[in-house]
C-alpha cells in the first residue's frame, strides 16, 4: 500500500519519534495504529467508497482526540494536526476520483 498520503503520513510517523520524550505515547500510538490499519484496510479494499468511508473515519478519530487531547501538549496537538490535514486531503482525492 504505497501512495502519497500514505507515505506522508509515515513521514509524520518518523518526525514524532524524532520528538521522543516530547510527545506523547498516546500520540505514538495513534500514529502506528493509523499506519497498521491502513495497509491492512486497503489490502483488501479496491473500491473508492470503501476507501473513502475508512479516510471519513479516521479523519472523525482524530477530530475527536483534538477535542479530549490535553491542550497543554502542543506537539502532541500540532501532529494530530498534521495527520488531520493529510487524511483531509485523501479524502478529497477519493471523491473526486470517485466524481470523475
Amino acid at each position: 500500500m504505497k501512495n502519497k498520503f500514505y507515505t506522508d503520513l509515515c513521514n509524520i510517523e518518523s518526525l514524532i519519534f524524532s520528538q521522543l520524550g516530547q510527545v506523547s505515547q498516546k500520540l505514538i500510538d495513534t500514529i502506528q495504529n493509523l499506519t497498521i490499519d491502513i495497509v491492512t484496510t486497503f489490502e483488501d479494499k479496491t473500491a473508492n467508497d470503501s476507501k473513502e468511508e475508512f479516510v471519513g473515519a479516521e479523519i472523525y478519530n482524530i477530530e475527536i482526540l483534538l477535542e479530549i487531547w490535553d491542550k497543554d501538549l502542543l506537539t502532541d496537538r500540532k501532529f494530530l494536526e498534521q495527520i488531520k490535514k493529510v487524511l483531509e486531503n485523501w479524502a478529497l482525492l477519493l471523491k473526486q476520483n470517485r466524481t470523475h
